[in-house]
């Protein structure tokens, strides 16, 4: 694991019906990793992390996921 560079706590969008706003966060990730930030940390700036079913942590951090890879 590489932890150099700039690797922000982001926080978890959310659809006006309190689902998980996927496309926005993989807009979000996509700007922040064209934008020179070496990795993302998911689930915990704000603690939104603990509010979400196990389903809805794992498609957040593998949307993610993707995005890093895409790179």
């Amino acid at each position: 694991m590489n932890w150099k560079g700039v690797i922000p706590a982001i926080t978890t969008s959310f659809a006006e019906d309190l689902r998980v706003d996927h496309n926005s966060v993989t807009k979000h990730c996509r700007w922040l990793l064209d934008n020179g930030c070496s990795g993302i940390v998911a689930l915990g700036s704000l603690g939104e992390g603990a509010t979400l079913s196990f389903d809805e942590a794992l498609k957040h951090a593998l949307d993610e996921e993707r995005q890093r890879s895409a790179r």
